[in-house]
């Protein structure tokens, strides 16, 4: 099992990353929609609601 990340984290590396633009969580979503990014959803957990696994 790979990493989990919030949408906010992956929007916040990728700015980090991105000296030409701010990447925001909107974006992400966007890009999930698209199916440019492939998620998939952590059921059962409590602590970090909206928490995502980024597959490759």
């Amino acid at each position: 099992m790979g990493k989990h990340y919030t949408i906010s984290t992956i929007a916040q590396r990728l700015s980090a990353h991105s000296r030409s633009r701010m990447v925001t969580e909107d974006t992400v979503y966007r890009w999930i929609r698209q199916g440019r990014l492939q998620v998939e959803r952590i059921t059962g957990n409590n602590r970090g609601y909206g928490k995502v696994s980024v597959l490759g």
